[in-house]
């Protein structure tokens, strides 16, 4: 199986229970798109305009959304088949992780292994040989 897969998209789905997200943080981004859809009123350019009482975390969300970014990205990454050579890297700003290989696409699909991904360790996932290795941000 392996390394025959050359070219094929594969997903590494991420569980990372460091970065979930408070249901405060959900309902201020909420209201900050609830905000930012709303054409009769100026779309807010501070966190203060759309939660006032938001710090850490947050706040770092809040302040990235209104610069049209990304901070906590919850979609699986999308990439080639990860081999030994070019293994799939999985972003972390911690030194391991959890990561969850689903296979190939279609018939090289299979049910979620799950496994640590160390920094400086790359991984092989034991049904379907992809390599995954951690990056670090």
């Amino acid at each position: 199986m392996g390394m025959g897969h050359g070219g094929r998209l594969v997903l590494c789905w991420l569980l990372c229970s460091t970065s979930t997200r408070t249901t405060a943080a959900l309902s201020a981004s909420a209201m900050l798109h609830e905000n930012m859809a709303n054409g009769d009123k100026p779309a807010p350019t501070k966190v203060e305009d759309v939660m006032p009482i938001a710090t850490g975390l947050e706040r770092e969300e809040l302040e990235a959304e209104l610069q049209g970014k990304k901070w906590f990205d919850m979609d699986p990454p999308v990439g080639p088949f990860g081999t030994k050579e070019e293994p799939a890297v999985i972003e972390s700003y911690y030194n391991k992780r959890i990561v969850g290989c689903p296979g190939g696409e279609g018939e090289d699909e299979h049910d979620v292994v799950w496994f640590w991904l160390q920094k400086d360790k790359p991984h092989e996932c034991p049904v379907c040989s992809q390599y995954c290795a951690q990056g670090h941000w």
